[in-house]
Order: structure tokens, then C-alpha cells, then sequence
């Protein structure tokens, strides 16, 4: 859907797709469909989704993996030039077998958020030269200064199994913030001075086995 030039929202199906490389890789996904809807003024203003029914990869030598039923959505919005996101990805099983290894990982479940990115440092960021520490140090100091914060909500895997022996999972959930007022320039005398600016809460709890 095209409204006033823009792009506003575009669905997309697809059947069956794959890619065979001699012996060394193959990967078939079926069943793909995706959704993408522009919410405001700047393309950051977002709201997407794609679902996926399965995903197989197998390469050379005794590598394979197997996921179903993947979902992932997205909500981002821009407020003052800095970008709101949250991220949630699901899956109903992630198979993995290498070196006569078999893992099997049930109900996974990643939700992710992230408040206060500088969008124009960010993407200045993406394009500076790799080696111009002077830039990328102005930059990563604008970025904190907006007071960034990211949030994993929760992170878990109801089960686990390796080579048929299954056990209950775990669950993570964790926040990071870095003080506005931090002074990037002094981590090149000292690297952990960055650990006090940090302030950081994680949760994780495992079962028994």
C-alpha cells in the first residue's frame, strides 16, 4: 500500500524456498509471511511481524538445524530524534545436531527492548572509519549522553534435551543503563572505568538438572 509516495505497508507470502550449494550447505524455509506498516513520519516508525512454519539448514560435515514455527514482532517509534524498540521472537523447537551431538531446545522464547538510542549517532556510527577513534569516540559519547538503556525482559528455553535426555530449561531477564554523565575518554586509560558507570540488574533462574 502506497499512501502520499511512501510505502505505508506491504505483506508478503512465500510458499517454499530454498538454496542448494553443492554438498556443503542446503537450507529450506517453508511457509514465510511477513508484514511491515509504517506508523509515523520516519521510517523507524515501525511495526512488523514475520512467522516462518520451519527452517532446515544441513552442511558438511554432520551439521544440521531445525527450527518450526519461528515468530518474530517488532514495535519501534522515534520521540525527540531517539528510537524506542522492542523485539519478541519465539520458537516452538530448535533442533541442532553436530559431531553426533543432538540438542533439542523447547518453547524459546527472547523478548528484548531498548529506549534512548540517538538515532542520528547511530546510524553516524554505522558509516564512521574504523580506525578514526576520535570520531567513534564523539559519537558512542553522544549516544550515552541521551541515557540509553537496553532490556531483556525475558529470555527462556522451557526444555532442554542432549542425545534424547530432556530436562526443564531456564529463564533470564536483565536491564543495563549507562550514566549520561560518563566520560567516554577516560576507558583509554583505564578500560574498567567504564564498569562504574553501569548500572545492570540480572534475574536468572535454572531447574534443578
Amino acid at each position: 500500500d502506497i499512501v502520499d509516495e511512501k510505502v505505508k505497508k506491504i505483506r508478503q507470502t512465500l510458499a517454499n524456498f530454498s538454496i542448494v550449494a553443492e554438498k556443503e550447505l542446503t537450507m529450506k524455509i517453508s511457509n514465510l509471511k511477513s508484514d511491515y506498516t509504517l506508523t509515523g513520519a520516519s521510517p523507524y516508525d515501525s511495526r512488523s511481524g514475520y512467522s516462518v512454519k520451519q527452517i532446515e539448514i544441513k552442511g558438511e560435515p554432520e551439521f544440521s538445524m531445525l527450527m518450526k514455527n519461528l515468530k518474530v514482532n517488532t514495535v519501534s517509534s522515534v520521540e525527540n530524534d531517539l528510537l524506542k524498540s522492542s523485539i519478541i521472537s519465539e520458537a516452538d523447537e530448535i533442533e541442532t545436531m553436530e559431531a553426533q551431538k543432538k540438542y533439542k531446545l523447547n518453547d524459546v522464547l527472547f523478548d528484548f527492548k531498548i529506549d534512548n538510542l540517538d538515532i542520528a549517532s547511530f546510524e553516524a556510527l554505522q558509516r564512521v572509519d574504523v580506525d578514526d577513534e576520535q570520531a567513534i569516540n564523539a559519537l558512542s559519547q553522544k549516544i550515552i549522553s541521551k541515557g540509553i538503556t537496553m532490556d531483556i525482559k525475558k529470555f527462556s528455553i522451557k526444555k532442554v534435551s542432549e542425545n534424547g535426555k530432556t530436562m526443564d530449561g531456564f529463564t533470564i531477564s536483565s536491564s543495563l543503563a549507562i550514566d549520561k554523565s560518563f566520560d567516554i575518554s577516560t576507558t583509554a586509560q583505564n578500560p574498567l572505568a567504564l564498569l562504574n558507570a553501569l548500572s545492570t540488574k540480572t534475574n536468572i533462574s535454572v531447574s534443578t538438572a
